[in-house]
């Protein structure tokens, strides 16, 4: 019986996570890295980075299920799945309008030029938000890129962000749920191994 043991499939480090605002529907998911050894490369269009964050990131998800039972066995005959919540969870360590954006899924940032120039950001009314594409770009066992592409994703975290002695950073949590897009799978990983996959 083969071990499966492969050291290089156990992964450590972190990863970069972009976000693109909504345009038709979803942000197209992006072409691979290139060169696909380099994860740190742009994925362009409308993605944005998000920054530095204060621990990487978690890809999580719940389960639950209902088991179907019937007069003459004692135990479930089967066990259904009845909901999968997805969620991409991190906290950004950069204190920005862009990041309370993000955290408030929508808003307006305006930026006023002149001297001296200033930046506002105004939340978005109840019932005006909306979610972001998200992409998670990180290194695989090959040395290769894999890209976790998300069309949708809300934020349903609680926000609370400290303004503290240092050195206390004052983080943002931010945690996406994902949401079934209008076509296509509701998240999707990529995995570029190069030029053949055994």
């Amino acid at each position: 019986m083969a071990l499966n043991r492969t050291p290089n499939a156990v992964l450590a480090g972190t990863g970069y996570l972009y976000y693109g605002e909504l345009a038709d529907g979803q942000t197209p998911e992006p072409a691979p890295a290139n060169p696909p050894e380099d994860v740190s490369t742009d994925p362009g269009g409308n993605y944005e980075g998000l920054g530095f964050t204060d621990a990487g990131a978690n890809f999580e998800w719940d389960q639950s299920s209902e088991d179907i039972v019937v007069a003459e066995s004692a135990t479930p005959i089967r066990t259904l799945w009845t909901e999968i919540t997805y969620r991409l969870v991190t906290a950004a360590a950069q204190f920005e309008p862009r990041i309370l954006k993000l955290a408030l899924n929508g808003g307006t940032i305006d930026v006023q030029p002149g001297s001296p120039a200033y930046r506002s950001f105004t939340p978005p009314d109840l019932g005006d938000d909306k979610p972001v594409t998200l992409l998670f770009r990180f290194t695989n066992e090959f040395g290769h890129g894999s890209d976790l592409y998300v069309p949708l994703g809300k934020n349903t975290s609680t926000v609370s962000i400290p303004f503290a002695r240092a050195p206390q950073k004052s983080v943002t949590a931010l945690s996406w749920e994902f949401q079934a897009p209008p076509s296509g799978p509701v998240w999707k990983l990529s995995d570029y191994v190069g030029a053949s996959v055994s």
